[in-house]
């Protein structure tokens, strides 16, 4: 044989043997780190360094994380789950090489490197992120758009930052979809948690254009980092998503930031068996913080003659939020937003967009409210409530004993409760690094749901393998009408529940469940 030849097929044989090792490696190493573009700083300042890092192994941990800079070799600190930092000055600026090795206690071991620019800023920066990406039902068969786009890096040298998003009518049956939906732009922390950028309400069937302040995410929005967009929509079109951030040179008040997420999730308003279900929660001020605002979204949702009165999406309410004992006016949210004239000028909409609503508006942005905390610094942590306005009940509901179906209710088990969407952020301020708090937060989605039988000639059941939380399961039409909303605390007493819909047509229906972590959805058949 040609001599060429073997050595050929030996160094093809060396090569697929490697790749095979690297694929196969247990010890996977994810960073933001990129080469895409400098860490740009007007003066040499920490920047803070992140890897996640896991392990397949069998009864395997990770047992040591480094970075080496420049040749010297640092220990991370590891304050999340599967996060681990370090904070970097670099000793001047020009090329730097970084390298992040990890291994496990079975020896296994992983790396990874980049050589990367410390710079002084170069201006103005717009990212495009999703561009015409669609989410269609009927096409696509999915409510979600995912994608990895590379941010700016940086220190204190970008005053604003604005994101510029839109929905656009796609060239599919039916176009447009008709009708309001809830939406979402949510982007990924170093931990994995999923963070909530956008709130966002589709218009009735037309595209609009939205602007937004993002400049609080600024901690979050650095180097390569997924995103994710949500639409619940279902068969009556779908839509087209573009996002573009727009990084504007300044000189910020504060160098650096953090993100802390206190709340999110969905919450049943009016429940007599929960009046005020929102958690307390501790915030635990870290060092540094010299400044700190608490940036919140709230939407209501659910209508209708099953829900008293016309809440939550109808209802105009004052809630409270709370530190230790201390209630005050300047704590308290004014859910309500007058939609004529749109507020985004989104104008041309079918539907019912004139009508005031709970927080949001069909084809708008949900513009946060702010809250300054700054005065609350020296407690250095407090407890943390948001209380529901306290004179709300939902009459017409399971949960009212005294509820008579056809009496004083239509149907007592409609199951069609009014609820808020909740967002709440701490954003943590200083002219020093801010160290990573920290938390209880699912990182991860791999669950299985089951839904059986299907067909169902009445009565059906889900199953669910993850101890979720705050989950809610709906019922559509084929058009996308909540027929049936569920709410449940947890996974134990969703999997317990009988979903009776024996009084539903035969037909094709779909079904819902998640929560603020996760999204299922499927098409259910019922046949009597």
């Amino acid at each position: 044989m040609n001599s060429r030849l073997v050595a050929f097929i030996v160094l093809l044989t060396q090569t697929l043997l490697a790749n095979t090792v690297s694929l196969t490696d247990p010890v996977v190493i994810s960073t933001r780190i990129s080469n895409a573009f400098p860490i740009e700083m007007n003066s040499l300042d920490a920047y803070l360094l992140t890897a996640n890092v896991t392990t397949s192994a069998a009864n395997a941990t990770i047992t040591t994380v480094a970075f080496t800079i420049d040749g010297v070799e640092y220990s991370a600190t590891n304050p999340i789950v599967s996060q681990y930092d370090y904070w970097w000055t670099p000793a001047g600026f020009g090329a730097h090489s970084i390298s992040i090795v990890a291994s496990d206690s079975n020896g296994n071991s992983s790396n990874y490197s980049a050589t990367v620019e410390v710079a002084n800023p170069l201006g103005d920066r717009t990212i495009q992120t999703f561009e015409n990406a669609l989410i269609d039902w009927s096409s696509q068969g999915s409510q979600w758009a995912y994608g990895t786009f590379t941010m700016p890096q940086s220190v204190g040298i970008y005053e604003n930052i604005l994101a510029n998003f839109s929905v656009s009518c796609p060239n599919i049956s039916g176009g447009c979809d008709d009708w309001d939906r809830l939406c979402w732009v949510q982007i990924q922390n170093p931990a994995g948690e999923w963070v909530e950028l956008i709130r966002y309400i589709t218009p009735y069937g037309i595209g609009c254009n939205h602007s937004i302040d993002v400049t609080d995410f600024e901690s979050v929005l650095q180097g390569t980092i997924p995103f994710r967009v949500y639409i619940d929509t279902w068969g009556t079109g779908g839509w087209n998503i573009n996002l573009n951030l727009e990084f504007v040179q300044g000189s910020p008040a504060y160098k650096y930031s953090s993100v802390d997420e206190i709340w999110e999730g969905y919450y049943n308003f009016g429940d007599l068996s929960n009046l005020q279900p929102v958690p307390v929660k501790t915030v635990t001020i870290p060092q540094n913080t010299a400044a700190m605002n608490f940036r919140l979204i709230t939407t209501g949702h659910g209508w209708g003659s099953n829900n008293s009165g016309n809440a939550a999406e109808f209802y105009y309410a004052i809630h409270k939020l709370k530190i230790n004992d201390i209630t005050n006016a300047s704590l308290n949210q004014t859910l309500w937003r007058f939609c004529d004239p749109n507020p985004d000028n989104c104008t041309g909409q079918l539907g019912n967009w004139q009508y005031n609503r709970a927080g949001w508006c069909p084809g708008a942005i949900s513009t946060p409210y702010q809250y300054d905390l700054s005065s609350y610094i020296p407690l250095g942590n407090f407890q943390f409530s948001y209380i529901f306005k306290e004179t709300y009940r939902d009459y017409c509901n399971a949960s009212n004993p005294n509820c008579v179906s056809g009496v004083n209710c239509a149907d007592c088990n409609d199951g069609y409760n009014p609820y808020y969407r909740v967002g709440g952020y701490m954003i943590y301020k200083g002219s020093q690094p801010i160290p990573t708090l920290a938390t209880n937060n699912p990182t991860k989605e791999d669950y299985s749901i089951r839904v059986f039988p299907n067909a169902t000639n009445g009565v059906f059941h889900v199953s669910l393998n993850k101890p979720w939380e705050a989950i809610v399961v709906t019922l559509h039409n084929i058009s996308g009408e909540a027929l049936k909303n569920y709410h449940f605390k947890n996974t134990a007493e969703l999997n317990a529940f009988d979903f009776n819909v024996s009084g539903l047509s035969n037909g094709v229906y779909f079904i819902k469940v998640y929560n603020s972590t996760f999204s299922y959805s499927d098409k259910i058949l019922v046949q009597h």
